[in-house]
């Protein structure tokens, strides 16, 4: 089903979204968890209207380099199954880290970045965003609008996109190099 967007797999990256890339609301996941929803909107400079998932990489997965789209929010990832850390990586920059089950690893989207797994295990992280600390909030309340009416805009447009990539990944075998740069 080309509208199934609650929980997507890339090749070897799965995804139970809350919202979308550009923020689209998957209220269902949000309902059928609840307590994790309350979590993400419990941290401090959570946005709300933003991509968040839950994201898992397989064994011998790769996500390729790119960046996001702006340095006005932090993405976060908090590791939920990180069973074998040494064979998990992200790369951001010049910097290559690994995850620590329970804690979280903030980043600059807006950086080329890439995550890889070597291990026999699936790497399992909450990902979310949070506004860039530098804001002030008098910075968040002027942004805020304008955020908004871009995610009410290029929401729609994104979304036809997600489809329509998601259905040139499965017309292309599904296999986990489709989508690799």
């Amino acid at each position: 089903d080309d509208d199934d967007d609650d929980d997507v797999t890339v090749g070897d990256w799965q995804q139970l979204m809350f919202n979308t890339p550009l923020g689209t609301s998957i209220d269902e996941n949000k309902e059928a968890m609840p307590k994790t929803w309350e979590l993400l909107k419990s941290i401090p400079g959570f946005v709300d209207n933003n991509f968040a998932m839950i994201s898992s990489l397989r064994p011998g997965g790769r996500i390729a380099p790119h960046v996001g789209h702006t340095n006005l929010v932090t993405r976060l990832h908090l590791a939920i199954d990180v069973p074998e850390p040494s064979k998990s990586a992200i790369r951001v920059g010049n910097d290559v880290r690994t995850w620590e089950e329970g804690k979280v690893l903030l980043l600059n989207d807006a950086f080329d970045h890439e995550v890889w797994t070597f291990g026999t295990k699936n790497r399992t992280v909450l990902f979310a965003d949070i506004w860039n600390p530098s804001l002030t909030a008098e910075d968040i309340a002027a942004l805020k609008p304008h955020w908004d009416a871009q995610k009410n805009t290029l929401g729609v447009m994104a979304a036809s996109y997600e489809q329509h990539a998601k259905k040139q990944g499965r017309e292309a075998g599904g296999g986990a190099n489709w989508y690799v740069a």
